[in-house]
């Protein structure tokens, strides 16, 4: 029976890492491919700034932006600003960025050409991506080593 749950985990935790890596790494291709997206006008119906505790009992702020745009006749709606980080612990720099983007301003935005529903204000921003994907490689290397050791030798003898 310790076997059986000694395999669950680490297979498990492999896969875990897999499917966290494979978010992490397509997350960081859309942020840099989005530098060649088509562009058309757009029009910002909301800008604000939103608070939330964090497991400490600080504060995380996040400049949201919520904007209007018209693709091929069609209307949409988005609040991606960037596909990196969207959080800060700095209240003044989430009121900086979020005051970039006034109600009622026109502003570009990118859209992905096969998607129009999908867009972003600042193209290219991959912040934090990278770290997401290592952390996924690193769980998938954990996990490999002890699939190896348990091939060689008994796991539960250590």
């Amino acid at each position: 029976m310790r076997k059986q749950v000694y395999w669950f985990f680490t297979f498990a935790f492999l896969v875990v890492g897999l499917a966290v890596a494979i978010y992490g790494f397509q997350r960081y291709r859309t942020a840099r491919t989005s530098f060649d997206w088509p562009r058309v006008a757009g029009i910002i119906i909301a800008s604000y700034v939103e608070e939330s505790f964090t497991i400490d009992g600080g504060y995380f702020y996040k400049p949201c932006v919520e904007y209007e745009y018209d693709v091929d006749e069609a209307d949409h709606y988005s609040e991606r600003l960037t596909f990196g980080r969207t959080k800060f612990p700095d209240l003044e720099f989430a009121e900086y960025v979020a005051e970039r983007y006034p109600v009622g301003g026109v502003v570009e935005v990118y859209y992905d050409p096969d998607n129009p529903a999908n867009a972003v204000l600042e193209p290219g921003d991959a912040t934090g991506l990278k770290v997401i994907a290592g952390t996924g490689v690193f769980m998938v290397v954990l996990s490999i080593i002890p699939i190896f050791r348990g091939i060689r030798y008994d796991p539960m003898k250590f």
